[in-house]
């Protein structure tokens, strides 16, 4: 019976130091930065005459003094995706993936081709775009629409929070784009816009109105901190401000508004 208090004991410290060790780690999760480091090249631009490029990324993650470490790169030449990662931590290789992935080639025929120019001619300047582009560009037009100032405000300051955790820091980063449609290219550069403030020094966005284009070339550095994102994600989804915009967002999709 003497040995029983000893064994409680003796566990009851285990426990201590495991929930120590767990705090510890959900501490430095939190509050120690994830690094990265990207370099990327690669697209076209008619306009301003830039020849093709075989788009190509090299990307490196580091975290706690590179007790992590993650490198990452990616080309795509001759209609094939080359991918290849590896991870170390404390030095040692646990992680070395490499693939190719073929990227088969669209068939098209040229009754397509011509319907496809005559439906574009038809169509509503504006109306074109995927579904993320026409929620990123009706979130946009409701908050402008919106005349509670401290609504936008606040949604402001925490989405921005959030931006400013994750754009680059140093380097410079420029991308000429466009999307063939002069009405819709002037619409993301405004939601863009919205935010400039944030990637003013280091991302140069140069618009191509009349054409499409894509194209990218740059050196960028920043730091993530999971911690403030979580607080600024927490804040915006338990907010009721910003569930009465969501609701109207999803009304004037609905066609209520």
């Amino acid at each position: 019976m003497a040995m029983v208090p000893g064994i409680l004991k003796g566990i009851g410290v285990a426990l201590l130091v495991v929930l120590a060790v767990i705090l510890v780690l959900v501490l430095l999760f939190l509050f120690v930065p994830i690094r990265y480091h990207l370099t990327e090249k690669g697209g076209s631009s008619e306009t301003y005459r830039i020849e093709k490029t075989d788009p190509r990324g090299d990307l490196t993650v580091s975290w706690l003094l590179h007790f992590l470490h993650v490198t990452a790169g990616a080309s795509y030449r001759e209609k094939a995706l080359s991918l290849k990662v590896t991870g170390r931590i404390l030095g040692i290789p646990v992680l070395k993936r490499e693939k190719d992935i073929a990227v088969p080639k669209q068939r098209e025929e040229a009754g397509e081709e011509d319907k496809k120019e005559e439906t574009k001619k038809e169509e509503e300047p504006g109306k074109k775009g995927s579904d993320a582009l026409e929620a990123v560009k009706s979130f946009y037009s409701t908050l402008k629409e919106d005349g509670t100032g401290c609504r936008k405000e606040k949604i402001k300051k925490h989405l921005g929070g959030i931006l400013k955790n994750i754009l680059p820091r140093e380097g410079k980063q420029r991308v000429w784009f466009g999307t063939g449609d002069p009405f819709q290219t002037a619409e993301i550069l405004g939601a863009a816009a919205f935010f400039y403030p944030l990637y003013k020094n280091t991302v140069e966005i140069i618009p191509d109105m009349p054409g499409s284009s894509l194209y990218s070339e740059g050196e960028i550095k920043g730091r993530i901190f999971p911690g403030s994102i979580l607080y600024h994600g927490a804040v915006l989804y338990f907010d009721e401000d910003v569930k009465k915009l969501l609701h109207r967002i999803k009304e004037k999709k609905d066609g209520k508004l």
